[in-house]
């Protein structure tokens, strides 16, 4: 028996457009890795701050150096997962984050010289809070762009989707159209025309 290859044609071109939906996460999926460590970046630098503001009322030493020891940890997290975070790069040129960071880690180097001489304690942990402010600040601005930006190009891509989807379908259509007026004047297995065909063309030879 004949294959029906039209019928293929347009299930294929229906399997399609179901399969474009999708894709449309993966247009926009660097956006939202670039959101991974946004969350976690934050908490860090809750944590910081809260531990250099307790530093000044602190007289144990070792409490000291193992609180800076947890600030510095922290600081390797934040420079490791929202600094160097490759897609997070764009953003953080832009908003000239690496350099308030720079600015930040030399605040927390100068309090642990502070801590360790057991001088100025309180001055350099009131430059190491408002680094941590302007920091945060700064951070929280980016975030709420990547989010606007992630926005943005998910209804773009959406946009992009439905209109190729209904053009899609038009064409679907069209194909369907023009395959019905195919096979009302031809056999489908054997490819001759048909008994319709054949009065048509009679009554308009007749007309003439």
């Amino acid at each position: 028996m004949k294959k029906d290859w039209s019928a293929v044609r347009i299930t294929l071109l229906l399997y399609f457009i179901v399969a474009l939906m999708p894709l449309n996460y993966y247009f926009i999926k660097g956006s939202f890795k670039s959101m991974r460590n946004d969350a976690a970046t934050m908490n860090y630098l809750v944590s910081i701050n809260g531990v250099v503001q307790a530093l000044p009322s602190e007289d144990n030493l070792s409490i000291k150096m193992r609180a800076m020891k947890e600030i510095y940890l922290s600081l390797e997290a934040i420079e490791d997962k929202f600094i160097n975070f490759s897609p997070n790069r764009e953003y953080v040129t832009l908003f000239r984050a690496d350099e308030m960071f720079v600015l930040l880690k030399e605040a927390h180097q100068k309090l642990e010289k502070s801590i360790e001489n057991n001088i100025e304690i309180k001055v350099t942990a009131t430059e190491v809070s408002s680094e941590i402010n302007s920091f945060s600040k700064t951070a929280q601005e980016m975030m709420l762009y990547k989010s606007e930006m992630t926005l943005n190009k998910l209804y773009i891509s959406l946009a992009l989707t439905m209109l190729l989807i209904i053009i899609l379908i038009f064409i679907v259509r069209t194909y369907m159209r023009l395959q019905f007026n195919k096979h009302t004047i031809h056999d489908h297995v054997t490819g001759l025309y048909n008994k319709k065909y054949f009065e048509s063309v009679l009554q308009n030879s007749k007309e003439l």
